[in-house]
């Protein structure tokens, strides 16, 4: 499994999901809260006010942003797919923040699981190729590093 920022930013199985419904309480839009986030569509449904679901990061790139803003409407029936656990630990809650990992309305698909999990595995090959090009930018820096320190030994050595 792959974990990174948060633990549930993973590559998930459809057994771990519940699928909730609900009311969209605002009309959905794409805001940059930060440049580290990029872009994050927020959700609302009447049935849980306290509760923000939030996406962003690589499940943005798995949501169908710009469709699902402009044909998604306040009264919409959604149904979202949750972690389980998120819905036993956080929707009884005040404030709570969860990731949808599924958005339908109106029978149709706007982000899905197998999406979802595209992009993580996506991000998985970005983050290994970054890890590499530092590893081989170290080796190189050292590398040169050291052939100045040699050479500048070998000019020391023959002034003498």
């Amino acid at each position: 499994m792959w974990t990174s920022r948060s633990p549930y930013n993973k590559l998930v199985q459809q057994d771990e999901l519940m699928t909730i419904s609900g009311t969209l309480a605002y009309a959905p839009s794409i805001l940059t809260l930060s440049s580290a986030d990029g872009p994050t569509v927020f959700v609302r449904l009447n049935e849980y006010p306290s509760v923000i679901f939030d996406v962003r990061g690589v499940k943005y790139r798995a949501l169908k942003a710009d469709l699902f803003v402009t044909r998604v409407q306040i009264g919409d029936s959604i149904r979202l797919q949750i972690l389980r656990d998120e819905y036993v630990n956080k929707l009884g809650t005040r404030v709570a923040t969860v990731e949808p990992y599924s958005i339908e309305v109106r029978n149709r698909n706007y982000m899905s699981l197998p999406a979802v999990n595209a992009a993580w595995k996506e991000e998985q090959v970005s983050d290994r190729r970054r890890v590499l090009w530092l590893v081989v930018g170290l080796a190189v820096a050292g590398a040169l590093i050291c052939l100045i320190f040699y050479r500048a030994g070998v000019a020391r050595r023959s002034r003498m």
